[in-house]
């Protein structure tokens, strides 16, 4: 903390994280970008932001074209729903390997 005294850091309330997040909801459309949180507790889904998760479970199962055993990280917060790391690991060897494969074959 004492690298930033100088930068009068203020502490968001709810109403500040709801007014900054309606001002990027808008940028975001402007330029037809999707908004996801990141382990936030507070729901922002009407500025159509939704919850996302850095290792989403659900987009893996949806490029991967099947469907995962892999639980939510019991390691992290809280509200984080990242799948569990050790899972990802494995997904990701047999991803690479898939693709090295498909790009064989072409």
């Amino acid at each position: 903390m004492r690298n930033t005294r100088t930068l009068a850091i203020q502490q968001m309330t709810a109403q500040k994280t709801r007014t900054l997040a309606e001002k990027m909801a808008e940028i975001a459309l402007r330029y037809s970008l999707d908004i996801e949180t990141c382990a936030e507790k507070i729901n922002l889904q009407e500025f159509g932001i939704s919850k996302g998760h850095c290792i989403d479970k659900r987009l893996i199962e949806k490029l991967l074209g099947c469907e995962l055993s892999g639980q939510k990280d019991k390691y992290q917060r809280e509200s984080c729903g990242c799948l569990e790391w050790e899972h990802t690991t494995r997904v990701s060897m047999v991803a690479n390997i898939a693709m090295q494969i498909s790009m064989k074959q072409r």
